[in-house]
């Protein structure tokens, strides 16, 4: 029992990190000009995350290390309806930060996971196809999808 708590503690440490960096801190609801409006609070989080989410609304930074800890195993336990092979933590906190910025559908749905599920060694380039917001290649997304690749192909 105890190793499977350190295990997920070690991917969910790593997620956390990876989204908290890439997602920046903002303690005021504002829209979220590359999601056409969504409102957008803490690290990233929407009406998904914070029902009833409105422009203007504050949180201190605790609470949004808190919505971020809450967060995690729902992306988590999306993904791995639809992953069916074994990840390294590495690996896991990638997908669930892909999932966290994409949505678990689209991660689902990717060919990034066919190819994940199929055993392919280099499943891990085909995250690096989101990197659009509204059809734009944005750098910001291209520099992320970088980063969970680094972590991806760990295994």
């Amino acid at each position: 029992m105890a190793m499977t708590t350190r295990r997920v503690a070690t991917w969910a440490v790593i997620a956390s990190t990876l989204i908290a960096g890439w997602e920046g801190l903002d303690l005021v609801t504002k829209p979220d000009q590359l999601a056409n409006g969504l409102p957008t609070v803490c690290y990233g989080a929407t009406k998904a995350e914070v029902p009833g989410l409105r422009v203007g609304d504050r949180f201190t930074k605790e609470q949004c290390v808190q919505l971020l800890a809450e967060a995690l195993p729902k992306y988590d336990a999306g993904i791995m309806k639809c992953i069916h092979v074994p990840m390294s933590d590495e690996r896991h906190a990638a997908v669930v930060s892909l999932a966290y910025n994409i949505g678990v559908g689209a991660v689902c749905r990717s060919t990034f996971v066919k190819h994940l599920n199929a055993g392919d060694p280099n499943a891990c380039e085909y995250m690096l196809v989101f990197n659009k917001s509204m059809g734009v290649v944005r750098k910001g997304l291209v520099n992320r999808r970088n980063d969970e690749y680094k972590h991806c192909i760990k295994g």
